[in-house]
């Protein structure tokens, strides 16, 4: 039997976000330009259009349309796929999930935090494979030196500066000239 994700595209204030899930479980979220090509496939997966989906589902749509319109909720809840992920990769991204509103660290911290405290480069690595952007809040580790790094959603740093600004870390948006 081929794998099936059931598949949401839905509108927010961060403009469209696509959800596909698999066994009642997150395995890939997009958002932004881009987010409605994904409507096909994910990874060579076929997507099926669900209105409502799983109890899980729904609540992390409610959940993510929330956090979308700038409000402080935890996203923590939403249970992830994690599967085809190193345990390195596995528990950077779980740490990460830690990071909480309006917080920052850097990706050495995210290291030490999981007992590699050399291994920044590979965090940044991580992050830039994040399947779960928002609800794996990549967007809040930055640079030992004190600046945003890279970002992998569409418009890169700009895009992490803005949802910096909304959770109450705004001086990245001044220095980016968003704000």
């Amino acid at each position: 039997m081929a794998r099936v994700l059931q598949c949401q595209l839905f509108d927010t204030d961060l403009g469209p976000i696509f959800l596909a899930w698999e066994e009642n479980r997150l395995a890939h979220l997009q958002y932004g330009a881009g987010a409605s090509d994904l409507l096909g496939t994910v990874d060579g997966v076929d997507c099926e259009i669900v209105a409502t989906g799983s109890l899980e589902m729904r609540e992390a749509r409610q959940q993510i349309t929330k956090f979308a319109s700038g409000q402080a909720v935890s996203l923590a809840g939403i249970p992830l796929d994690m599967r085809g992920r190193t345990e390195f990769q596995t528990q950077v991204l779980i740490e990460c999930r830690k990071v909480n509103w309006g917080s920052v660290l850097s990706y050495g911290e995210l290291a030490g935090r999981i007992g590699k405290p050399r291994a920044a480069r590979a965090v940044g690595s991580v992050m830039r494979s994040n399947r779960h952007p928002l609800i794996v809040p990549c967007h809040r580790v930055i640079a030992a030196n004190g600046r945003l790094g890279g970002y992998s959603a569409h418009e890169g740093v700009s895009t992490k500066a803005m949802l910096l600004s909304r959770e109450g870390v705004c001086h990245y948006a001044k220095t980016m000239g968003l704000g």
